[in-house]
């Protein structure tokens, strides 16, 4: 389109919103209009609309030499060319300010318990560093313009290793851990998604929200593709190429809900029996239930109101002759022997689909950990195998005893092979009994194998190897762990640093 008549029609839409508010009593502040040119094409040429002779809209422009003109709308910050950078840098920046304070908040040593950090983490990091991922995120990958070359990269790698980087900043608060610590491991030992795993939560959550929002969402009409009305495929749809198209297609259609407001028609509140008796009153309220529209709902008291004794709601066993039970496992029995549903019985429920979602995200967070973890040293791999989001019973330890927990399995702590991997001269690398610090030391020293028999979860005999000794410190669980800690005084009068 030319941009003379562009920018007419601008001017025209502007002119008439102007009018509407004038009509209406409403008031617009000129000098809050904003404008920003968004095209593909290079170059920084940015003309200015003129509405009227009282008014003339100017292009934003960049707060600092160097910086990229922005267009803040709703908390997204909308650039020239929607690389969304600025809108990455602006929220990592906000993310940032709060995982620095959960830093400056706790030390190896000493601050609140690594769970409470971690809560602060999940429900103020990431909510901060993650809005407006609506906008630009669909996924690594997007469909490519030619159809038969496939997907091609959508140029996001960037963005994720910000967002990467920020929540690990944020898990170095939480975790009392050295700072060589690698980083795919605090994710898994402090129970947080990854920049990726985040972002692909973030992007299945808005394609639930996509499939279960009410029909008459102004979404709605925006997730199919329009049709090829001529040409090669002719009443086909065509390819998927915006977000909201992509996204709409991931999780299988539900029939959606409907909006109605609640109604009071005459009649609607009354006893439709009129009080004869219960068989004709029965069969009266049944043909009043069927003549019911099908947006209505119509909902049924448990009488808990006219309760006058000790009644109470609990769980009855199957199969010991209780009615109520007996004809529910018949119920549940026939329908599952009745094979395949058919008509809106066989259609996905809301329900169904969010199952879908719950496997989609799993799939997203072993897929970014069986990567990572490729990269992580064996020693690691051997302690901890298994990628969880959830609050970890360790983190409930208190933190020099929750590092050395995490020292043990990421082996970067007060031991031999690590000072001397970063040459610290001054660093002690002997313990007490005159044997070279190591991580599975903790079971071998003969030191601490003066109290074997008060151990938790003695083994028959004392470890004498490595691999004993590995195998008796993964048996543990953190209680237990703690307990040998304190038994032995391992780390605070026999090994100390």
């Amino acid at each position: 389109m030319d941009q003379t008549l562009r920018f007419g029609l601008l001017a025209k839409d502007v002119q008439s919103i102007l009018a509407w508010g004038e009509y209406n009593k409403v008031a617009f502040a000129p000098e809050k209009l904003e404008m920003i040119h968004i095209t593909r094409h290079r170059g920084d040429e940015s003309p200015s609309i003129v509405v009227n002779d009282r008014l003339t809209i100017d292009p934003v422009q960049a707060k600092k030499p160097g910086y990229t003109p922005t267009l803040r709308w709703l908390g997204v910050f909308f650039d020239r060319k929607l690389t969304w950078r600025s809108h990455i840098l602006a929220r990592a920046g906000k993310a940032r300010a709060v995982a620095q304070h959960i830093r400056n908040l706790a030390r190896t040593t000493c601050g609140p318990p690594a769970s409470s950090l971690r809560k602060a983490v999940i429900t103020c990091v990431i909510p901060s560093l993650t809005f407006g991922t609506e906008a630009w995120y669909g996924g690594r990958n997007r469909p490519a313009k030619q159809a038969s070359k496939g997907t091609v990269s959508a140029r996001v790698g960037w963005h994720i290793n910000v967002i990467e980087s920020t929540l690990a900043l944020a898990i170095r608060g939480v975790l009392p851990v050295w700072r060589t610590t690698p980083t795919p491991s605090l994710f898994r030992d402090a129970g947080i998604p990854s920049g990726y795993a985040t972002l692909e939560e973030a992007k299945l959550r808005f394609a639930l929200r996509l499939n279960t929002i009410h029909k008459g969402h102004t979404l709605v009409r925006r997730i199919r593709p329009p049709m090829i009305t001529r040409g090669r495929g002719t009443g086909t749809r065509q390819p998927a190429k915006t977000i909201i198209q992509r996204l709409g297609s991931i999780l299988p259609e539900v029939p959606r809900p409907t909006l109605s407001p609640p109604h009071y028609s005459p009649g609607c509140r009354i006893d439709p029996t009129g009080g004869i008796d219960k068989a004709t009153a029965s069969k009266a309220f049944q043909v009043w239930q069927e003549s019911l529209p099908p947006t209505d709902i119509c909902v049924f008291s448990d009488g808990s109101e006219q309760w006058q004794e000790g009644i109470n709601l609990r769980w009855a066993p199957g199969h010991t002759g209780i009615e109520g039970n007996e004809a529910a496992d018949t119920l549940a029995g026939e329908g599952a022997l009745r094979g395949s549903a058919i008509g809106m019985e066989a259609e996905p429920t809301i329900s169904g689909i969010r199952s879908i979602f719950r496997e989609l995200r799993n799939e997203a967070r072993l897929r970014w950990w069986d990567t990572v973890s490729q990269k992580l040293s064996q020693w690691y791999r051997r302690w901890s195998d298994t990628y969880e989001i959830d609050s970890l019973p360790e983190l409930e330890l208190r933190r020099p005893a929750l590092h050395r927990w995490l020292a043990l399995r990421s082996s970067h702590g007060d031991f031999d092979w690590y000072h001397r991997k970063f040459n610290h001269e001054d660093a002690k690398l002997d313990c007490s009994c005159g044997r070279r610090k190591s991580p599975e030391h903790l079971a071998l020293c003969h030191k601490t194998q003066r109290s074997f028999r008060h151990w938790p979860k003695r083994p028959p005999t004392p470890p004498t190897d490595r691999t004993e000794a590995v195998a008796y410190l993964r048996s543990l669980d953190p209680k237990q762990f703690v307990e040998l800690l304190e038994l032995t005084s391992f780390y605070s009068r026999v090994c100390t640093r």
